[in-house]
């Protein structure tokens, strides 16, 4: 989940690309138009999503003032603990 995914194909298919980007892709490619401007572009662009998002989920996870974790990240690291103690 931490490292941004760009999915690149040798079709123009965008069902596919919908497809990798509900899956977790960054960005879905077409190997055909492919420029080294546009590929650098993508790269920097989804490495810098991936920074907002774990951001995000950081502060979803965590107590803005304490920086302790709140009751949905107690409960998101506590649930696979309470599952192998069951």
């Amino acid at each position: 989940r931490s490292v941004p995914v760009i999915v690149l194909t040798g079709r123009e298919d965008l069902e596919l690309a919908q497809s990798a980007i509900r899956n977790g892709a960054q960005d879905c490619l077409c190997k055909n138009h492919i420029s080294g401007e546009l590929l650098v572009r993508s790269i920097s662009n989804s490495i810098e999503r991936q920074k907002q998002l774990s951001a995000a989920v950081n502060l979803s996870l965590h107590d803005e003032l304490t920086g302790l974790y709140n009751r949905r990240g107690l409960s998101t690291l506590a649930a696979p603990v309470l599952d192998a103690a069951l």
